[in-house]
């Protein structure tokens, strides 16, 4: 392992959208999820109109993992 990171966020904090382009595995760590804490959204990055991207459900552009503490 060569780059670590670790983020803070206290209540009421976003942390929008952004790629790790050069990472093998990324991950993320709830130390605590106080009621009502958002989850983990995840969205495929390709662009719409590219080939490759799957065929999308109506209305269906990411999928969300609940956060949960631990």
């Amino acid at each position: 392992m060569t780059d670590c990171w670790i983020n803070i966020m206290g209540a009421h904090a976003v942390h929008g959208l952004h790629l790790h382009p050069l990472a093998t595995i990324s991950g993320t760590y709830y130390l605590r999820t106080p009621a009502g804490s958002p989850g983990l959204k995840f969205e495929d990055p390709r662009l719409d109109r590219f080939m490759a991207s799957p065929p999308r459900r109506s209305g269906e552009t990411w999928v969300t993992v609940p956060a949960k503490s631990g």
